[in-house]
């Protein structure tokens, strides 16, 4: 799920743009419902979105628009088959900062659509329309398709945030139809955003805060062809580091974080606890990768400032341990941890880094298994994994991914820090 400031910045963001297209003319409605349905358009929520606005004076019913003509709309060719009538309702926010639709709002919102639907059907209220009205048009519509159609979903289009308290909304019955309604909210429109763009780049800038210039020492000739550097990364950087990016720095490695079950992985944690300064000697440190490196060269000597897909190939437990050292409010300003750091052209990374990890993994066993999970397939079927969105099951607005285990251990680390209700 997105964190409050990117959903507050995208949020922004998104009205921001509705407002700059407005001053060319047009409604803000009228643009939110188009941008917002493109949106969802382009997922494969429904076919298309036709605009048609009718909110008299009383607020008693609403309808903004509706997924097309059922009987176009069918699945196959077949005639005799059930229709599915798709109707749009918005709760626009005339804002950018971030407004919570509760239990409440949802339902008077929903009840307003359902009012326009049973004004609908009923003839007398159609003959006292203009038919120029596109409320009109569109109850024409439903009343003549009315017997063919079987199922009625109702979409809610807002840009405020859906209560936590609400996670669906039980399907109903409508004159022997079954009534399913969806919420798309600005977090839902987010997350939907992000799985269709794929990952931001991974983007380590060590001149940024929280973090600090690293320095570093070249051990390789400055013309080698995947140059290496040297360093010893202060233990608070590290953790930041993990915060940030989490389990992405490991989509190399052979495996992720095995827990602290592990002698190895106790003896990690237990230095950290008791001598924090000691654990440069102790520890193996990490051995790590990048695709570009940005340096700066000092009076003090030569500094890291960015790195571009970083990839910590070996020292997954290093790492995750350090970082649940952080999370517990440990000092880790006597730790620093020892990185090699190889350089690789993009081109060879996919070759030269399941290489180096394989060679540099030997604290704890590696099967095959271990060593073919950095094989373009598997990286692909979690890349997936992680970006596509599966279906809301009805009567829910919660929508979830499914889960490939790429490397050993990525399960139980992406479940290490999270709350009892986040696990769930």
């Amino acid at each position: 799920m997105p964190d409050t400031t990117e959903l507050e910045q995208f949020s922004e963001e998104f009205f921001q743009d509705i407002i700059n297209e407005a001053e060319n003319g047009g409604w803000k409605e009228d643009i939110f419902f188009d941008k917002f349905t493109d949106y969802l358009t382009d997922a494969g929520e429904f076919n298309e979105a036709i605009r048609a606005s009718y909110q008299p004076a009383n607020g008693l019913l609403r309808v903004d628009g509706y997924c097309g003509d059922p009987l176009e709309s069918r699945s196959t060719g077949d005639p005799e088959e059930p229709l599915t009538l798709g109707l749009i309702v918005l709760d626009f926010h005339q804002g950018g900062d971030l407004e919570t639709l509760n239990t409440r709002d949802m339902n008077t919102t929903f009840n307003r659509l359902m009012r326009y639907l049973n004004s609908a059907l009923n003839p007398q209220w159609r003959r006292s329309l203009e038919a120029s009205d596109p409320g009109f048009g569109l109850a024409d519509l439903i009343a003549t398709r009315w017997n063919r159609i079987t199922k009625i979903r109702l979409y809610l289009l807002t840009n405020k945030v859906l209560s936590s308290r609400v996670d669906g909304k039980t399907a109903g019955d409508y004159e022997g139809r079954s009534v399913v309604y969806s919420v798309w909210d600005i977090k839902r429109l987010l997350a939907l955003t992000k799985a269709a763009t794929g990952q931001e780049p991974l983007c380590v800038r060590f001149d940024e805060k929280p973090l600090h210039p690293l320095r570093a020492l070249l051990a390789s000739t400055r013309d080698a062809e995947n140059p290496v550097y040297l360093a010893a990364v202060p233990g608070n950087d590290l953790a930041h580091i993990y915060d940030r990016w989490g389990a992405r720095l490991l989509e190399q490695n052979v495996r992720v974080f095995l827990q602290a079950r592990s002698n190895v992985n106790k003896g990690i944690k237990r230095t950290l606890e008791s001598e924090p300064e000691l654990f440069f000697s102790f520890n193996n440190g990490l051995t790590a990768t990048a695709e570009h490196i940005e340096t700066e060269m000092t009076p003090d000597g030569l500094d890291i400032l960015s790195l571009d897909n970083l990839q910590i190939v070996n020292g997954g437990q290093t790492t995750a341990s350090i970082y649940a050292a952080y999370r517990a409010d440990k000092d880790l300003s006597k730790v620093f941890v020892q990185m090699k750091l190889s350089i690789v052209d993009p081109k060879k990374a996919e070759d030269l880094v399941p290489r180096i990890s394989e060679y540099a993994n030997s604290q704890n066993k590696v099967s095959q298994a271990d060593l073919f999970a950095n094989h373009p397939f598997h990286a692909r079927m979690e890349k997936f994994s992680r970006r596509i969105l599966a279906p809301a099951q009805e009567g829910s607005f919660n929508q979830t991914k499914w889960f490939y285990e790429r490397a050993r251990g990525q399960y139980g680390d992406a479940q290490a820090y999270l709350t009892r209700g986040e696990k769930k």
